[in-house]
């Protein structure tokens, strides 16, 4: 008892404990309140700190109570719910809190209340409070003010479950557990119940204290409102080995989408409920610690009908809020049968990989251009050409800097550039293995271009002046390129 109390559950699979079980009670609509406590600073419910958190509903009472607090009984659960073990929202409610009471209300008006107190469920023989079996009712809770406060319905059926004395401190004020609940992310309600939200078979509400309660609206997890997603996979699936039925489901999101990596991964939906976002293993394809950095534009969907056919392949772990991954030929299968996911994936794989390496070339690629604008600015200043009056009419005559127009090469490889005075352009060779390599893009560093810029320069100036008859001293030509690499540089 005390193992599947301590160490599983945090609030938010406190909330979806208690949201399964009124969703398998025939629920339509839940209810969340955070109730503030006392605050002598503000009378601001929403800053004030936690003193209890409801969740409540509308659907059909179960016939005894006393049965439905029983630690562990087999509740006969149909397939088609996901409740297993009949111990969740109890072990939830104590792992969270110290306090938690029960309050039902029957088809023949008969409200019920019971509580579970920590220190009594670890005492010897474990306890709790019933007044149907004759106990007092605790003088800190009127169940019939709660009742008609916060019910969903108060003159219908339904289930109100009540945490005091919270020992979970992640939120520290009723507003900001509110929003923690409304957050689109896994583990939250608005993803675990998106598809129940969105067929309008369920409706959850928020709020703090007795006021108006907010709407929760369904999460878009696999990003199919997002401009210009892509659904690439949506097909039923049979895993003939295990004679186990599912559909699955996968898309792409558009690079550059903020925040669509966390997200990525993929989903484990079991009767309608998201239950599980595989982000590690996906499904068992992949070995942990495997690097998805190429997946993570990915979200996968795999949805099972009933536990029956997640069974067959899964098993529930940490209270239904991981899995296990029990036959490992099912995650080999995934992998490498056509049609499922694994061939999908490695598809998108490439073509992510393909977009990258296309993406860094092109931006180095600008760099580079804007390197070379820089340099041409520096070659039409006096300064780097020194003292040599040759040299410095070229200031006014240079007016860019680029490769060699390949289909009317430079005759010899061993010519690195020259001046086109024609287009004022400085023109360096491909065809020279130096400058090839040390102004290529996807090879070259930043100092190996400025010593190649510089190089390519004062070779093609000088070779110019040459062709003119006029000779340019090692020394001069020494000044110009140490010039131009330190003002490339710089």
């Amino acid at each position: 008892m005390r193992a599947s109390i301590e160490g599983n559950f945090d609030i938010f699979d406190w909330l979806n404990e208690g949201a399964d079980n009124h969703n398998h009670g025939n629920a339509t609509e839940i209810a969340i309140r955070v109730l503030p406590a006392k605050n002598k600073k503000t009378n601001d419910a929403y800053h004030s700190p936690i003193r209890a958190v409801i969740i409540a509903d509308n659907g059909i009472t179960p016939m005894n109570l006393e049965d439905d607090l029983e630690w562990g009984v087999d509740n006969n659960n149909p397939a088609n719910n996901i409740g297993d073990f009949g111990v969740g929202i109890k072990a939830a409610s104590l792992a969270v809190a110290k306090t938690v009471d029960f309050i039902t209300r029957d088809a023949q008006g008969t409200i019920s209340f019971a509580r579970l107190e920590r220190d009594k469920i670890y005492a010897e023989p474990p306890t709790y409070t019933d007044p149907a079996k004759g106990d007092p009712l605790p003088a800190d809770v009127n169940p019939l003010e709660l009742w008609d406060t916060y019910a969903v319905d108060k003159n219908g059926t339904g289930t109100m479950v009540m945490i005091s004395d919270l020992t979970d401190e992640t939120f520290k004020t009723c507003y900001s557990l509110v929003e923690g609940i409304r957050l689109d992310s896994p583990g939250r309600p608005s993803v675990r119940y998106s598809k129940l939200i969105s067929n309008g078979a369920l409706t959850i509400k928020t709020g703090v204290n007795g006021g108006a309660l907010k709407v929760l609206d369904a999460a878009d997890f696999m990003g199919l409102t997002i401009p210009g997603v892509k659904t690439i996979l949506n097909t039923p699936g049979y895993y003939v080995k295990k004679n186990c039925n599912f559909d699955i489901k996968m898309t792409k999101i558009p690079p550059g989408t903020k925040g669509a990596s966390q997200k990525g991964g993929i989903y484990v939906e079991v009767c309608d409920i998201v239950m599980y976002l595989d982000r590690e293993r996906w499904l068992g394809m992949y070995e942990p610690g495997t690097s998805h950095s190429y997946r993570w534009q990915l979200r996968g969907l795999i949805s099972f009908a009933n536990k029956t056919e997640f069974k067959k392949v899964f098993g529930f772990t940490a209270h239904k809020h991981t899995i296990s991954y029990d036959h490992p030929s099912f995650g080999d299968w995934m992998r490498d049968a056509t049609g499922m996911f694994g061939q999908t994936i490695a598809i998108e794989v490439k073509d992510e990989k393909e977009r990258r390496q296309n993406e860094e070339l092109k931006a180095k690629f600008d760099t580079i251009q804007k390197e070379d604008d820089a340099f041409v600015l520096h070659l039409g200043k006096k300064v780097p050409y020194g003292s040599n009056l040759a040299l410095r009419n070229y200031s006014t005559m240079i007016k860019g800097f680029g490769v060699r127009d390949v289909t009317n090469p430079i005759s010899t490889k061993t010519t690195t550039a020259i001046f086109n005075a024609v287009t004022g352009f400085v023109e360096w060779n491909p065809n020279n293995t130096r400058m090839s390599t040390w102004l290529a893009a996807a090879t070259s560093s930043p100092s190996q271009r400025a010593t190649a810029r510089a190089i390519a320069a004062a070779d093609a100036l000088v070779g110019d002046l040459r062709q003119n008859n006029i000779a340019v001293s090692a020394t001069d030509y020494a000044t110009l390129v140490q010039n131009l690499v330190w003002v490339s540089l710089d």
